[in-house]
Parts: C-alpha cells; structure tokens; sequence
C-alpha cells in the first residue's frame, strides 16, 4: 500500500510539475488489456501421472478473463510508471478479486518496430464476497508490443491470499492490450 501511495504522489507532483514546463520525452499515458486466465491452483479434472503413479491436477484449466486499466507517464516509450486498477473474475473458483497497485514497465526495442514489454505491479487486493480475503497483490507480465503500442503478453499473479487448503491463491494467463500515449 505504501508503494501504491508513493506512486500516486510521484504521479501527481509531475502532472504538476508538466503544467509549468513541458518536457518532450515524458508523456501521461493510458493503458488496457483483458486477459483470459487459467487455474494453475485448480484440482479439477485430475490426470494420472503413470511415472510417479498418483493423480496430479491438471494445471491450465481455463478458469475466467481479466480486465486492467493503467494511468500513468512514459519517458521516451520505454519506461512507463503508472497507478492500477484491475479486476479478475475467476469462474473454476468462483472469485472476484479487485486489485490496486502501482506498476512500472519496461519497453526496450527489440526491432525497427517490435518492443519487448515487461511490467511489474504491487499493492493491494481483496477478494469479494470471500469474507477476509486480502493480502499484498503481486503481478509480472512479459511480452511483446508493436508499433502501434499493442502488445500480446503472458502473466502470473499472486493474490497475497489462500483460498484452498492454505494453498497461496495465484492466476496466470494470457492476455492482449494497448496503450495510447498523449
């Protein structure tokens, strides 16, 4: 929750600060995706693993989509640091979660037009209706982004809290969105 503040006033002190003096290489930015999420915590649908001879759930069950949106400031398009809201709904558990955060990516060229993108948010998340569900959100993208500030990417996400068994409640996935700089 701390990071999430000391983002926000670092947002807010250079939007004030843009105001007085416009400076070319950073820009506000805004940011989108939706993500479909598999279950890597799911024991449904088991298989039986002949070489270690016991039932193993299986891992990528399709489990529900994902939604972000990010608003935040780019230096030059590589750098963006930026404040995060998401929300994920997770059918195979039957969970609601909302997370809020800060984020910081990278997106160096990789190509004349192709990016690798990389981003990294922490704060806070609560499940809802799941009673005292909560705990420190943690979420890592890596993936590529084009030109025209698309990217595709992959995720995994630790919600900071357990849902079954005292097993710690994580989503991963594969997700597509954009950004649209000012």
């Amino acid at each position: 929750m701390r990071l999430f503040v000391l983002i926000a006033s670092a947002l807010f002190s250079f939007s004030s600060y843009s105001q007085e003096y416009i400076d070319k290489n950073w820009k506000p930015i805004l940011g989108a995706d939706i993500s479909i999420l598999f279950n890597p915590n799911s024991i449904d649908n088991p298989y039986f693993n002949s070489q270690n001879h016991w039932v193993e759930p299986t891992k990528f069950v399709l489990a529900g989509i994902a939604a972000q949106y990010e608003y935040g400031i780019t230096y030059k398009e590589w750098f963006r640091v930026g404040a995060h809201l998401g929300l994920q709904i997770n059918i195979a558990d039957k969970t609601v979660t909302t997370p809020i955060g800060g984020s910081i990516s990278l997106a160096p060229l990789i190509g004349e037009d192709t990016r690798l993108y990389g981003k990294f948010i922490a704060g806070w998340n609560t499940a809802i209706g799941k009673g005292n569900k909560n705990g420190m959100y943690q979420h890592y993208q890596i993936g590529i982004e084009s030109q025209e500030s698309i990217r595709i990417f992959a995720f995994i996400a630790d919600h900071g809290f357990s849902l079954k068994q005292h097993t710690p409640y994580t989503t991963m996935g594969l997700g597509i969105g954009g950004t649209v700089f000012d």
